[in-house]
């Protein structure tokens, strides 16, 4: 990991974007909107009130997708909610970086109740894109890829348009997330992933070992870790 984004990671967990609760000492598991239980807790898009670190994880995203990835993007797509800010953000970091504006549109989850009635807003701007790889669909984290994938297969069948790429500014690489990423024929651009920021939490000391190698055993296997403990597993429906 380069030493400018290793810096955007301390700051990230410093200002408490990655929090693990010691368990096994009593502290309560974070209950997930899944219905699983766990130690750990990601808040990427609580940094949103940060500008100073929501502008420098722009611009460093940017900076991969460009220069390092050779990604150059027609127009970027924000998802709803936590994708809003940071595609908002890296559209603007992309536009400096290319010399020319990029369209910006945002996409919901489900269709817009009254008006028009759209999942997507502000596709007016898409009418004279610039060339480029496709519309990029922006996230703040990426974990099973879901919402993702959903709005590259609405882009593209509902509004005609290429979507090839994605990029987020962390991503838990899951099996599940990278096999439905390479169903939907979408290619992932994290500026880091869960476990470099681990051990990035780590070596700069803002998390405690212990603690995260428990968090990654729940990373691991949700069920057998919240079965280990006695927690009750999510109903499926």
């Amino acid at each position: 990991m380069q030493p400018a984004i290793k810096r955007l990671v301390g700051r990230i967990i410093a200002n408490g974007g990655i929090v693990i609760r010691d368990v096994g000492k009593g502290e309560d598991p974070f209950l997930y909107s899944s219905g699983n239980r766990g130690p750990g807790y990601i808040d990427i898009k609580g940094q949103c009130g940060n500008r100073s670190l929501s502008d420098a994880l722009a611009a460093a995203t940017a900076a991969k997708l460009v220069l390092v990835d050779g990604v150059i993007p027609s127009a970027v797509a924000g998802n709803v909610t936590g994708g809003l800010g940071p595609g908002w953000k890296l559209r603007d970091a992309l536009s400096i970086l290319l010399g020319y504006d990029l369209p910006y549109v945002y996409v919901r989850d489900t269709r817009k109740v009254g008006g028009h009635g759209e999942k997507v807003t502000g596709t007016w701007a898409l009418k004279n894109m610039p060339g480029g790889d496709g519309v990029l669909v922006v996230e703040e984290l990426v974990n099973f890829a879901e919402t993702t994938c959903n709005s590259a297969h609405h882009l593209r069948w509902e509004h005609h348009l290429h979507v090839h790429h994605a990029a987020c500014y962390l991503s838990y690489e899951h099996a599940v997330a990278q096999e439905r990423l390479a169903t939907q024929e979408v290619t992932l651009h994290p500026l880091f992933t869960l476990g470099e920021a681990l051990d990035v939490g780590i070596e700069l000391g803002l998390l405690q070992e212990p603690l995260v190698a428990d968090f990654r055993s729940f990373l691991a296997d949700p069920g057998k870790w919240q079965a280990d403990r006695g927690y009750p597993l999510p109903q499926k429906e």
